[in-house]
């Protein structure tokens, strides 16, 4: 459960059970990974990091998005369709902010872009939602909104932007949206309009590569990169069917 830290616990302490020789994380949650990942270095069991990285905690490799980078890119891209002064949102949906592992540093990724720009940071709004539930999420942006009527680009931080998407429809609001993954249900709202861009983090190739990397420590004992950087793609309603069948 991606909202539930103890449920992040439990599936550990059976992992640890085992007794694996390698181990595939992703750290959403950094206080409960760090207590994991400090069982498995007594255990000397080797991990890899995927989807967000912490870094110096001894990991065999992260396989993942540069997670700034990925911020910076749709910071770039949100401003191709709303103007330079317009007031934009950084929309996190996450339980507990101090425990996502990527947050801060993809506000930090998303600022850059205005720094380097010389754009007013002023124009930058966050709001943070403890849920992705329906309701909780429409209720919250309903209050976001009233006090914030020049908000005209939203920049979604996971793969719910369909959720964000389904308001502005509701409402019949016309507010721009950019976000991540190619899950269903966004892909449905990039082809209505009602989402911009999605940017794909390669999660098939995360995991593939992950599970590359122990084989290639075990059999061959090749040590990796530290840092492997998977590709950002940039999906759009043209080319969304193109990219989904070749994957």
């Amino acid at each position: 459960n991606l909202f539930d830290e103890e449920s992040f616990v439990e599936k550990t302490r059976k992992i640890l059970e085992t007794e694996p020789n390698g181990v595939i994380v992703a750290p959403l949650f950094i206080q409960e990974s760090l207590v994991f990942v400090e069982k498995l270095k007594e255990k000397q069991i080797p991990y890899v990091f995927i989807d967000s990285d912490i870094p110096e905690q001894g990991s065999l490799t992260y396989i993942g998005p540069d997670v700034k980078q990925s911020a910076y890119i749709a910071a770039k891209l949100l401003h191709t369709v709303v103007q330079k002064t317009d007031d934009v949102l950084i929309l996190n949906m996450v339980k507990g902010i101090e425990n996502a592992a990527a947050l801060k540093r993809m506000e930090a990724g998303f600022r850059d872009f205005y720094h380097e720009n010389s754009l007013d940071e002023n124009n930058i709004h966050t709001l943070t939602i403890n849920s992705t539930n329906k309701e909780t999420v429409f209720r919250e942006l309903t209050k976001f909104y009233i006090k914030n009527q020049g908000i005209k680009g939203v920049f979604v931080t996971n793969s719910k932007a369909y959720r964000i998407s389904g308001f502005h429809l509701m409402h019949e609001l016309d507010i721009r949206v950019v976000g991540f993954d190619l899950v269903k249900e966004n892909v449905e709202h990039l082809k209505s309009g009602g989402i911009d861009y999605l940017i794909s983090q390669s999660p098939l190739l995360q995991g593939m590569k992950a599970f590359q990397t122990l084989f290639e420590l075990f059999l061959y004992k090749n040590q990796p990169h530290q840092t492997q950087y998977v590709p950002l793609d940039i999906i759009i309603r043209e080319n969304v069917d193109f990219y989904i069948n070749f994957q």
